[in-house]
């Protein structure tokens, strides 16, 4: 057998960082941050407590990645090509990638949303947090400027009110939640 190249590495790096990645969300949302220990993360992971520090300093170090991550994800869904897409539809299309990552990141928003409430611990997080929604706010109001919205400020930040409240919902209420009614309608309002 011949030796991994630096490509074969690589990607065991990534496969191993992801998977200490996956174990911290998947304990944070579950059992809360201070309760989980770089052990029981490292355990999850399967992979050695040695190994874990290998790629994060420190437990914090490891939630700042985590929210660096899906943050990101936040980001590619705001950044909508205006040159493939008229205005109306490059909003409709920014709706339907957040409500993507409502259905599909359960985990981390389930560990952000108590985290983000505990400003004195997790100062870093909000500050994150609010860097990313006043990015969105302009992205969104420029969409809204060239649709002749009166105040596309307000508006963007009434949408992204509006997201965020179907997020909390659909994270307490689960099946409870009429969610495609109301992701369905909040689309649809905006559809001209």
């Amino acid at each position: 057998m011949s030796p991994r190249t630096h490509t074969q590495w690589e990607e065991i790096r990534g496969k191993s960082r992801e998977k200490i990645l996956n174990a911290a969300i998947s304990l944070f949302s579950s059992i809360g941050y201070f309760s989980t220990s770089v052990s029981k993360i490292a355990q999850k992971a399967g992979v050695s407590k040695g190994l874990l520090y290998n790629y994060f300093d420190s437990k914090d170090q490891l939630l700042v990645a985590i929210v660096k991550k899906t943050l990101g994800l936040i980001e590619k869904a705001f950044d909508i090509s205006t040159d493939e897409h008229n205005p109306n539809e490059a909003l409709i299309i920014l709706m339907e990638n957040m409500f993507k990552i409502i259905e599909t990141h359960q985990g981390f928003l389930r560990m952000i949303i108590p985290l983000s409430m505990q400003i004195r611990e997790f100062e870093f997080i909000n500050k994150m947090i609010f860097s990313k929604y006043d990015e969105s706010v302009k992205k969104m109001s420029i969409l809204l400027e060239k649709m002749e919205y009166k105040n596309p400020e307000d508006e963007a930040r009434i949408i992204i009110a509006g997201l965020d409240g179907i997020m909390y919902q659909y994270l307490v209420l689960g099946d409870n939640l009429p969610y495609e009614k109301i992701k369905n309608g909040l689309i649809n309002k905006y559809k001209i």
